[in-house]
């Protein structure tokens, strides 16, 4: 069966000052969903978080990042392909 799932990550980042200067974190919550808001044409599955601090020649770099992984819905897309 078709099943479309994407992955999709917003980073938060310094590319300015480094681990010593500044540190990231997420709050015990850190993405809330409002109730009111529905994607048309995806579920969402999951949402991770995680750190993606990097290193380079100039230093440590700090970022966090969030992944949503969604799923299409499936009469969503056919409406869609129908309509073409």
């Amino acid at each position: 069966m078709f099943s479309d799932i994407q992955s999709c990550a917003v980073q938060f980042e310094s590319f300015n000052h480094n681990t010593s200067a500044m540190q990231l974190s997420w709050l015990p919550s850190p993405v809330q969903f409002s109730s009111n808001i529905h994607f048309a044409s995806y579920s969402l599955l999951e949402t991770t978080f995680g750190d993606c601090t990097e290193t380079f020649q100039s230093g440590t770099f700090p970022c966090e990042e969030v992944r949503f992984v969604l799923q299409r819905k499936l009469g969503y897309f056919f409406v869609q392909v129908s309509d073409r």
